[in-house]
């Protein structure tokens, strides 16, 4: 006889002729609550001898419940996290973890390290069994990404010098950006990777420039640039060291002085500068000789200095006066004069004592 817990459940008490016989009851244990059963069965033989044994049995038909609580569903990882579920399982049996179907721990919670995967979509899965072989598993689908943003500063140059309004620019790349922000000297002027600064609201002197990244997950990137505002124009002194140039002394020189990180050009020529001065000469021609220096500081700031020099031809002429006069005879006078920018006129009139006397200037030689 088999009973279940005492009642009897199959083949009821009868004797046996066999020295051994093999007896099966089959239970549907979906009949029965889940809980600890006890089976027992009693054999007689024909002597009235009798055998008696039990077992325990655990009755278990419910699934049992797995959630992942850590992390959660569709967020951003980094680093290290903890792999965390609740299990509502009374007789678990085993407990795996994976991740992307890769086994990486058999209990919960688990420290999992990130970064030895590549960025982007995984599935971490909890799997969960009983002692009666039931099993279920949850699943969580994460991204992750554990490479900072990179941001440069493009449109400025470290160190550089800048005047009037320049623009900003920068290059950030991200897969996940959150936010940017770009500040001058620690103050935010921009939330994106551009601005046009006005630096004549701004008093001269050395500025930070900063812009910083965040994306979802937290990754952090930073550029910085340090720039010095001048907006004003460079020293420029010239002096001539030449007062009147000649055609028979034709060279004319200046000297130029600015400051050392200035660039000077004299009439569209950049010149060499030794501590910020130097002396320039250049021979004269006849005419208009025309000078302009300009000098141009690191930031783009400019100084003007320009003169003309009017060279004329400088000779010697002999000249012949015929003075004619009704009291006196014909007088021939020669002179030599020097012609600076002067005309001669070959008929002139001169009056000398209150009565006129005519005179004709005739030219009569070239250049001594």
């Amino acid at each position: 006889m088999v009973c279940l817990n005492g009642v009897n459940c199959g083949f009821s008490r009868k004797r046996c002729f066999v020295a051994y016989e093999t007896h099966n009851v089959r239970f549907n244990t979906s009949d029965y609550p889940d809980g600890t059963y006890t089976i027992s069965a009693e054999a007689v033989d024909l002597a009235n001898n009798t055998g008696f044994d039990n077992i325990s049995v655990l009755v278990d038909n419910t699934l049992p419940v797995v959630n992942v609580t850590s992390p959660l569903d569709g967020v951003f990882v980094k680093e290290t996290v903890a792999i965390n579920a609740d299990i509502l399982e009374a007789n678990t049996a085993s407990v795996y973890v994976t991740v992307d179907g890769i086994l990486i721990s058999e209990t919960v919670p688990v420290e999992w390290d990130t970064s030895l995967y590549p960025d982007g979509d995984h599935i971490i899965s909890v799997y969960v069994t009983d002692t009666a072989r039931n099993d279920a598993v949850d699943s969580v689908s994460v991204i992750v990404d554990n490479t900072p943003p990179t941001v440069v500063i493009t449109s400025l140059v470290d160190g550089s010098a800048i005047r009037d309004i320049v623009g900003i620019t920068s290059g950030v790349y991200d897969s996940y950006l959150e936010n940017i922000t770009l500040a001058i000297n620690g103050t935010v002027v921009s939330d994106t990777g551009s601005y046009i600064w006005n630096t004549t609201e701004y008093t001269e002197g050395w500025y930070r420039i900063t812009v910083k990244v965040n994306d979802i997950v937290g990754n952090y990137g930073e550029d910085e640039i340090l720039v010095e505002v001048d907006n004003t124009p460079p020293l420029l002194i010239v002096n001539e060291l030449t007062e009147n140039p000649t055609l028979n002394k034709p060279e004319y020189s200046l000297f130029i002085l600015t400051d050392s990180d200035a660039t000077v050009i004299v009439n569209d020529e950049v010149i060499t500068l030794i501590n910020g001065s130097t002396v320039y000469s250049q021979n004269v021609h006849e005419g208009n000789n025309t000078f302009e220096i300009t000098a141009i500081d690191a930031s783009g700031n400019t100084a003007d200095w320009n003169i003309i020099r009017l060279i004329v031809l400088t000779h010697w002429i002999w000249i012949q006066i015929v003075l004619r006069h009704p009291r006196m005879k014909v007088t021939t006078v020669f002179l030599m004069i020097k012609k600076i920018m002067m005309e001669i006129y070959y008929q002139a009139t001169l009056k000398c004592n209150l009565e006129r006397i005519h005179f004709q200037m005739i030219l009569m030689g070239t250049d001594l």
